[in-house]
């Protein structure tokens, strides 16, 4: 799935649930787990029913889901995942300055941006800048 910028709704993650844990899910179906980080009070503000729509839309165009959720839960964690300010970034680039021509590169979601997707661009970078 390609987004412009942030992911797209705020959709971050999905995890197929019922293969990690055997018994999760009736056989010929799957548990999916869809993680979003909502934009400013949208956590709150919307209810159950349009988180779930809002999953089955991403779904939808990730995976191509066809059918609609049989049964669906909401789970709300308003602080799950950190929101880097302008100072954090701004002591990530002096820490990185600081490296620069060392050979030591930073990866990692602690560094820029918290979650899989931003650990794994960071990881790619820090790569790509011990290869030259």
């Amino acid at each position: 799935m390609v987004a412009d910028g942030a992911q797209v709704e705020g959709f971050r993650a999905c995890t197929f649930a019922s293969s990690k844990m055997s018994g999760r899910a009736p056989a010929e179906h799957a548990l999916l787990r869809a993680f979003f980080r909502p934009s400013g009070d949208e956590i709150e503000r919307l209810g159950d029913e349009a988180w779930v729509e809002r999953a089955h839309r991403n779904l939808q165009r990730a995976l191509e889901v066809r059918s609609a959720p049989e049964r669906s839960w909401v789970s709300r964690w308003s602080r799950a995942l950190p929101v880097f300010d302008d100072a954090h970034r701004a002591r990530v680039a002096a820490l990185e300055a600081s490296l620069a021509g060392s050979g030591v590169s930073l990866s990692g979601a602690c560094f820029h941006g918290s979650g899989i997707d931003a650990a794994v661009r960071s990881a790619e970078a820090a790569a790509r800048a011990l290869e030259l």
